[in-house]
């Protein structure tokens, strides 16, 4: 949508929302425009109106919109995507946008424009949002429509309420409509796993890849969209992070590559933590071509993985203990230790489908207190 169509939306919302005149004057200072900027978009919204005058002016009173014809125009855009959306998935979409920009300000007009809602609705959804906000220890300003938090807990947001991350086919993000991600950066995102993968000799299986892709995404969005710099807390490595990295030296390079190419794809410089972030999401993905020798896997994770497999050959009453089994298991445990000292979250699309196929196992499982 162009400056100019925004400028008709926000007149005609900013009409609906008066029950009388309302003057040029008036009109011009909400909108932050002039005067003769406010007579042309209302000759040109009377002028593409077929039925007549949609905006009605009588001298020395101002403008007033025509509700019956208004209501009557916005029915005939119901078969719209703006307009067949439920309150969940507007208020969802209203959210991802403001996780996007945040902490800058959004204007009400513009996050509301294209669904049609009235002044109700609006405190409904911003209510609905808020509490929602509040899990991820959140915060909406509703005065400027701003949202207060930590960086961390932004992105986790966003990887959530973004619907198309819920895909478990990561070649067809590049190609999805109703998300709204920018096809460009989609296409760089799947570039660079495809470049992790190669540089690493292994692949990234679901739903690893979808995770890294969405981290990487919302990290390109972020920064274009607000500046990384000037928001991060944390632009400098701790000695301790420094440490970590040192530890895996071929992740750490793949990672410093990785967000080397981000900078010189979005033409400014990322705060150092990146590499550190990015760092943790590799370790913290379950790698094809992993570790075989299981000697090589640390104390703690041998612990979990043997603890695991006593337990489960108890309740299923058969022996799983096998090396190549023990291999398995651990190069999963490995990574997920990774993710809960470092509050990664995986979503996994497939759970439903693996407590059906698999219920008396995952019973077990679920119950197993380690």
């Amino acid at each position: 949508m162009t400056t100019k169509e925004n400028r008709e939306q926000n007149l005609l919302l900013l009409l609906s929302k008066q029950r009388d005149y309302v003057t040029s004057t008036e009109l011009a200072t909400e909108l932050a425009v002039s005067k003769k900027t406010v007579y042309r978009l209302i000759r040109k919204i009377n002028d593409n109106y077929p039925e007549g005058d949609l905006i009605s002016s009588e001298k020395g009173r101002g403008y007033k919109l025509d509700y019956e014809k208004y209501i009557s125009m916005n029915l005939t855009q119901m078969d719209n995507s703006s307009s067949a959306y439920s309150p969940e998935e507007r208020r969802n979409r209203i959210m991802e946008e403001l996780l996007l920009t945040s902490p800058k300000a959004k204007n009400v007009y513009d996050l509301f424009k294209d669904y049609y809602v009235g002044d109700s609705v609006i405190f409904n959804d911003e209510q609905a949002i808020s509490d929602q906000l509040s899990e991820y220890q959140l915060k909406l300003i509703r005065k400027n429509r701003a949202i207060q938090g930590e960086e961390g807990n932004i992105r986790q947001a966003i990887a959530d309420f973004i619907q198309a991350f819920n895909t478990v086919d990561i070649d067809e993000l590049a190609s999805v409509r109703e998300s709204r991600l920018n096809t460009y950066d989609a296409l760089f995102v799947l570039n660079k796993i495809k470049k992790i993968e190669k540089n690493l000799k292994m692949t990234l299986p679901y739903p690893y890849n979808i995770n890294i892709f969405s981290h990487l995404y919302i990290l390109i969005t972020r920064s274009r969209n607000v500046g990384l710099l000037k928001i991060n807390d944390r632009n400098v490595l701790t000695k301790e992070e420094k440490e970590q990295l040192s530890k895996d030296t071929t992740l750490y390079e793949v990672a410093n590559s990785t967000i080397t190419n981000i900078e010189q794809y979005l033409n400014r410089s990322l705060p150092e933590i990146e590499i550190f972030y990015l760092y943790q999401y590799l370790a913290s993905s379950r790698m094809q071509s992993v570790v075989d020798d299981t000697d090589k896997f640390s104390e703690q994770v041998t612990q979990i993985t043997y603890t695991y497999m006593e337990e489960m050959s108890e309740k299923l009453g058969i022996s799983i203990f096998d090396t190549r089994f023990f291999s398995d298991l651990a190069n999963h445990i490995k990574p997920m230790i990774n993710r809960l000292k470092h509050k990664i979250r995986i979503k996994n699309g497939l759970l439903d489908e693996i407590k059906l196929s698999y219920k008396e196992i995952y019973g077990k499982v679920d119950l197993n207190d380690l």
